[in-house]
């Protein structure tokens, strides 16, 4: 009679490394999205001056299980936010905002110049954020 005897020894646990690994992962991930996002969002916001498409931020905020980005457009003039009025009300496109091509974000989708800027490219883009995402942790992950 033959014996097979196999002894496995795991020198370190490697699961602390890859839950960090993978946290960085999610994280840069994140990063890249809400800078999307705004670049996206950015292209299709309408166009007088140009200060509109250039007033977009990004906050990130991290806690132990959780990465968030805001992604916020905001011109004041004379304590009036223009941003949220070109987001939300109804008007018709000036010349400049006719002029411009939109914008395109990480789907290949595109998004004409108009109100809803923002909304209309997260949601938009929602599906190709999250396969991002995934296809980022799969390929962290070695899959």
């Amino acid at each position: 009679m033959t014996r097979l005897r196999f002894d496995i020894r795991i020198e370190r646990n490697l699961i602390p490394q890859v839950s960090r690994n993978t946290k960085n992962v999610v994280k840069k991930s994140v990063r890249t999205i809400a800078q999307d996002l705004a670049r996206t969002a950015s292209g299709a916001a309408p166009h007088l001056t140009g200060d509109l498409e250039s007033s977009w931020s990004i906050e990130y905020q991290l806690s132990a299980d959780r990465m968030t980005a805001t992604v916020e457009f905001a011109v004041f003039k004379g304590g009036f936010n223009y941003a949220i009025a070109m987001h939300e009300w109804t008007y018709n496109l000036g010349e400049g905002s006719r002029a411009k091509a939109g914008g395109t974000g990480m789907s290949g989708r595109s998004y004409a110049v108009g109100r809803k800027f923002l909304t209309r490219v997260l949601e938009g883009e929602a599906e190709a954020y999250k396969d991002y995402i995934a296809e980022q942790i799969r390929q962290q992950l070695g899959g």
